[in-house]
């Protein structure tokens, strides 16, 4: 019979798929911060091409890759934005934003 080692238990409880996730609270809050932004911006896409009337886009909602890359594309701008806007509040430049 197999018995469950230590490492195995260990793997069970990874929330994001990261060893270093479970070593720090705050890194697991923001990986999953991340992974939500990123499952939104899937759905909003998803839902965005479905509702076209060019066939062409409309088949584009049913392309996964297409729908992940761009869900990416749009997670990581608004990383970017996240970033500029705490970036300007630190050294007071309105200009940084």
């Amino acid at each position: 019979m197999y018995k469950a080692s230590v490492y195995d238990k260990r793997l069970s409880l990874l929330g994001i798929g990261n060893p270093r996730g479970n070593e720090n609270p705050f890194l697991l809050a923001m990986g999953i911060f991340w992974y939500r932004v990123h499952q939104y911006w899937a759905y909003r896409l998803h839902e965005y091409y479905m509702n076209q009337t060019d066939p062409e886009l409309r088949e584009l909602a049913e392309e996964d890759e297409y729908i992940y890359n761009r869900a990416r594309q749009f997670t990581i701008a608004t990383h970017q934005v996240l970033m500029g806007h705490m970036a300007a509040e630190e050294t007071g430049d309105e200009a940084a934003i």
